[in-house]
This record gives structure tokens, sequence and C-alpha cells, in this order.
């Protein structure tokens, strides 16, 4: 597989390499919605999982999908930019966030995916609750 005109050897491509790779082009984060009702408003909590990479490195993130269960969605805008999303929650709790506690992030990442996970983890709660 070519990544950046390099050769990259499958077998370096592990689990490992993938939290490598999105240490630095990865992103955790929770988005506030606001919902407006007829008689209230609330605020929903989205969390999303992203990663950005130049059309060139699609092969590449479609092998992380691929390791990562194929779940989420990828687009392309009109600058060659790809863009892989996560944002169903038990997305989160069934690949997600066994692959990132097995295979962590580092320094701030990692911070941000221990806030991203407890709040996945009282989403799940709160919801587990109605039923």
């Amino acid at each position: 597989m070519k990544l950046n005109n390099r050769i990259l050897i499958d077998e370096r491509f592990n689990d490992s390499y993938i939290a490598g790779f999105v240490h630095g082009d990865g992103g955790f984060s929770v988005q506030l919605a606001l919902s407006k009702t007829t008689k209230s408003k609330r605020i929903r909590l989205n969390p999303m999982f992203t990663l950005t990479q130049h059309i060139r490195n699609e092969e590449l993130i479609k092998k992380i999908i691929k390791r990562l269960g194929n779940v989420g969605s990828y687009s392309v805008d009109n600058k060659n930019i790809m863009r892989y999303r996560l944002s169903k929650i038990i997305d989160f709790k069934e690949k997600l966030i066994p692959f990132f506690d097995e295979n962590q992030v580092k320094k701030d990442k990692l911070i941000n995916y221990i806030k991203l996970k407890f709040i996945v983890e009282k989403l799940l709660t709160i919801e587990n609750s109605f039923r």
C-alpha cells in the first residue's frame, strides 16, 4: 500500500499503527445540539469520532474503517479531503471504545478520549434507564 509516495508494508498496519495515526489525524469530540420542542428546549450530546485525510490516502482510511468494524461513514469534499465520522452510540460501545481501551492514544488526545468515553457511558446509562 502506498502512503504519501512511501511504501507502507502491510505488516506495519496493526492496531498500534492505527492508534498512532488517530493520535495525529483523528479527533474525539462531543457536539451540543439544541432540540426545540413545543414545550421546552433540550440540549442533546452527540459524541463524534473523526479522521481526516487527503483522498490519496483513501486506501489507508478504508483499512482503518474495516478494522473498526465497518461502522460510521465517510465523505469526500470538493478539495479532495476525506472525512470519516462515527457518531452512533452503539458503535462507540461495541467498536470504538473497546478498540481504544486496548490501543491507547497519548497525551491530550487520551484526555479527549477519556472524556468522550465517560459521556458515552453516561448516555448509555440514561438510555438503558428508559427501557
